[in-house]
């Protein structure tokens, strides 16, 4: 995990993940819609496109319905699971972003949308996942910890990882991380 050529917060360090499942795509519109009974995103219309405008703790509630509904336990990822599945694979470990080094082939950002887009549109990483990098930021479980080897301090804030579509190159990469409030959407 990590970059040696990112952001001082990222010192990279070994981790290790057990099994766990992740989904292909961002949770979309429809998606919220079916579990919540509404729509919280300020980009209406599309019903493909990733909900976003959602905080961390409407997420665990998000989670907590879906569960229920389908007889599954969902959860959110926590962050060596994210990067893991960001990085996807064997082939993927070195990339820049989740499927490549380019940001083109595989992220919706600030350099070709103004909104965020339809989920699956942009090449998925050699796992078969899709907007790892780009589109809308994704909550991770964890709340935000220093790696090894790094100075910091332990925050309550909630982990964010994979950039969004207004921003740039840099904050879309799979090492990069980003924290908030749990009620901030």
């Amino acid at each position: 995990m990590g970059s040696k050529d990112g952001d001082k917060d990222e010192c990279p360090h070994q981790a290790t993940v057990g099994d766990f499942k992740i989904g292909k795509y961002e949770v979309t519109q429809a998606d919220w819609k079916e579990v919540m009974g509404n729509n919280p995103a300020f980009f209406k219309g599309c019903e493909e496109c990733p909900v976003e405008n959602v905080s961390w703790s409407d997420v665990q509630v998000f989670l907590s319905r879906a569960s229920a509904m389908r007889g599954v336990r969902y959860r959110l990822p926590n962050e060596q699971e994210w990067e893991y599945a960001a990085r996807g694979g064997q082939q993927g470990r070195n990339m820049k972003f989740a499927g490549s080094n380019r940001t083109g082939n595989v992220a919706w950002n600030h350099n070709n949308t103004q909104q965020p887009q339809r989920v699956g549109r942009k090449t998925a990483n050699e796992l078969g996942i899709h907007d790892m990098s780009g589109n809308v930021w994704e909550w991770c479980m964890d709340t935000f910890q220093p790696y090894p080897e790094c100075k910091g301090r332990s925050r309550s804030d909630r982990i964010l990882r994979g950039g969004g579509w207004r921003n740039y190159d840099d904050a879309c990469r799979v090492s990069n991380r980003n924290q908030a409030k749990p009620n901030k959407r």
